[in-house]
């Protein structure tokens, strides 16, 4: 950014364009730009080799070294004037505004270009020009964002918009822009910040959840560098709204991680837990509980009922497993008709009275599908953490262990597994 009084001294009533290129090779350019270095259509614009062709001859050494530093942090972007060439190399003056965005994933330069040639001297014409770089950064489909330690000293359309902020209000009005941002966050963006103007970082990109002024939840990817506002350092964002992103991406997270019939934790996830809960049991010496439910003669409904009714009953006993366990542990699907139950600091006595309520429950209560009244029982074994040499396997069948008795001793039961196998117990 650049001191609004040297804009003062400025008195232009000039067409402007925007090209975005990378290494001076054009990605996109629009259709003002073009005409104004004598292309008819921005499509012939885009086949010429290098932006440098359209530069006077004695400014591309320096074109190249601002463009090099803007691009690596050592220099904010900047507002400068340029010689250049239109195709037939007739000279014509304008104004550059450098700034530097994301396309396509990687960093590239937007150049808003204003020309010169034409200076007149009235004062309506620079109100004129003003209003037109106005309009173009406020027709960005990027928010930026000028602010000195989060207060805003300017804000284009776009992000008003995304934030949900008047388009007349004062940016006096707007407060500290920290107050928009989750307080999970702002610790790590002020850490981030500090960084930034203190010249340990020199741009720094991030993800944060941010209010809407109507109080809903969106998403924004903040890009932020330094620059001069007024003389003085401030930084510099350019703001892009990620919530549909990042709903896709929490969609597909929670589609890979949960059984697509029953909703709960699929097998892959529930054997990063387990992982997770063991070695944590170990290091704090603590009880680690396992569970694994099994559906009796669940074949049979399928058989009977047919494979819907037998979707349906996976669906309630699902819920019912939930509901039962509540926050004490995790629970999920382990397979087809085998449910696992994965509960810390929860000992034997606590195990079989959790498993028993669940037990009682399932059976207490038919599972209605359509007219039909199916009575639906479960088998359960149990198995604790009880050696350090023990790995998640086995836990987990020693589990299946005592469920293979619950189910020899006729189903509808608990069993607890015994290592001496000298007996077991049956509620």
């Amino acid at each position: 950014m650049k001191d609004k009084n040297a804009h003062d001294e400025l008195y232009i009533n000039a067409p402007h364009g925007i090209v975005i290129h990378r290494d001076f090779k054009v990605l996109y350019v629009d259709d003002n730009y073009a005409q104004l270095f004598g292309f008819e259509k921005k499509e012939d614009m885009l086949k010429i080799g290098s932006l440098l062709e359209l530069i006077d001859p004695s400014e591309w050494d320096r074109s190249t070294r601002t463009y090099q530093a803007v691009m690596s942090g050592e220099k904010p972007p900047t507002v400068h004037s340029s010689r250049n060439l239109n195709k037939n190399k007739q000279e014509i003056n304008v104004l550059v505004v450098d700034h530097v965005i994301e396309w396509q994933g990687q960093p590239a330069m937007q150049v808003t270009i204003v020309d010169l040639s034409q200076q007149v001297k009235a004062q309506k014409q620079i109100r004129d020009s003003e209003r037109r770089y106005r309009e173009l950064v406020d027709g960005s489909i990027q928010g930026i964002l000028v602010h000195q330690n989060f207060t805003p000293l300017f804000a284009n359309n776009s992000l008003r918009e995304m934030f949900g902020l008047p388009l007349s209000a004062k940016l006096s009005e707007v407060g500290d822009m920290m107050g928009y941002i989750d307080p999970q966050h702002w610790k790590e963006i002020g850490e981030k910040h500090q960084q930034l103007m203190a010249g340990e970082q020199k741009q720094i990109k991030s993800e944060y959840k941010v209010t809407h002024v109507d109080g809903s939840s969106i998403w924004v990817n903040l890009l932020s560098s330094i620059c001069f506002w007024e003389g003085k350092p401030a930084a510099l964002a350019t703001v892009v709204d990620m919530t549909e992103q990042k709903r896709l991406q929490q969609a597909l997270e929670y589609k890979a991680n949960h059984d697509g019939l029953t909703g709960l934790l699929n097998r892959n996830s529930m054997s990063e837990i387990l992982e997770s809960a063991v070695q944590t049991a170990k290091d704090e010496t603590s009880d680690l509980c396992c569970i694994l439910a099994d559906i009796d003669e669940f074949k049979k409904i399928n058989d009977c009922y047919g494979h819907h009714a037998g979707d349906k009953v996976l669906k309630i006993f699902s819920q019912r497993c939930s509901d039962s366990l509540l926050k004490q542990g995790s629970v999920g699907r382990w397979g087809g008709e085998e449910f696992i139950f994965l509960m810390q600091q929860v000992d034997q006595i606590e195990g079989v009275f959790i498993a028993e309520r669940l037990r009682r429950l399932i059976a207490s209560e038919p599972i209605v599908v359509g007219d039909i009244s199916i009575s639906v029982s479960a088998s359960f074994g149990i198995a604790l953490l009880n050696s350090p040499q023990q790995t998640a396997e086995d836990l987990v069948a020693n589990a299946d262990r005592a469920l293979y008795k619950a189910k020899r001793k006729g189903r509808n039961c608990t069993m607890l597994f015994n290592e001496e196998d000298q007996h077991s117990l049956t509620i």
